[in-house]
Formats: structure tokens, sequence, C-alpha cells
């Protein structure tokens, strides 16, 4: 179980990395917002993405604390590795999401913040690929989970 807890004291510097740098655009876009960029920026574009990046502060306060309540109490420890180890859900994962998925989202993120500074049509592009891909991937989660 040491080794377990290394890994979820591992995940949670990646997670608090990752809130530093969402909060780090949020603010950036806060502290820009009104000011043209590039000839124009679309106000509903910084909205969506300062939205966005707030959005994902909170999922990763979330699983922050999800992790530090783990750590300290030895049953949720061992309800997280056997939810995590749990075979079926494994494979649901592999067959429904895999690596791929959130390497792709996380692209169509960025690709978004960049061209919502520069380009409008490309972004909201960018933005309905995006809805469509994280639908498409819930979709099929809930299909594998009905399935086994």
């Amino acid at each position: 179980m040491n080794e377990f807890r290394k890994t979820v004291k591992n995940r949670m510097l990646m997670l608090g990395t990752g809130l530093l740098a969402a909060v780090v655009v949020v603010a950036a876009v806060i502290l820009t917002a009104g000011r043209t960029a590039g000839g124009g920026t679309d106000e509903r574009l910084s909205s969506f993405v300062s939205g966005l990046f707030f959005g994902l502060c909170i999922v990763l306060i979330l699983y922050l604390v999800r992790l530090g309540l783990a750590l300290r109490s030895e049953t949720r420890l061992n309800a997280l590795y056997r939810s995590e180890n749990d075979e079926r859900r494994q494979m649901i994962r592999r067959s429904a999401l895999g690596k791929s998925f959130f390497i792709t989202a996380g692209a169509l993120v960025v690709g978004i913040t960049v061209s919502a500074y520069y380009n409008r049509t490309a972004a909201f592009t960018m933005v309905a690929v995006l809805a469509f891909h994280v639908a498409a991937a819930a979709v099929l989660k809930i299909y594998y989970l009905r399935k086994y």
C-alpha cells in the first residue's frame, strides 16, 4: 500500500501543477479582457477560454481534495486502490476512452485557447469538435458500462 500512497502523492503533485497553470491562464485572460490582441478579440471567446479553464480549476481542486482525503484515511485509500485496480473498470476505460482521448482533448483545449486570440472561426470550429469529442466519449463510456 505504500507504493500506491507514493503514486497518489505524485498524482497530487501533477494535479497541483496543472491547477497552477490553469489559474495562470484564467488570470491572464481576466487581465487581458477588453484589450484587443492581433486585430481584435471576441469577448465571447475570451469568456469561453476563462470559463473553460475556471471549470478545469474546479475539477482539479475536487480531485486534489479527494486524493488528500484518501491519504489521510486508510479505508478511503483502500477504496481508491480497489476502484482503480478493478478489472472491469480498466477494461471499460481501455475500450471506451484510451489514452488518445485525453491527448486529443488537451490538444483541442490548447488550440482553442491560442486560436481564440487570432481566428474566431477556427476557435468556434474547435469548440464544436471538442463538444462532439467529449459527447462521443460519454456515449461510449455509458454503452460499455451497460454492456459489461
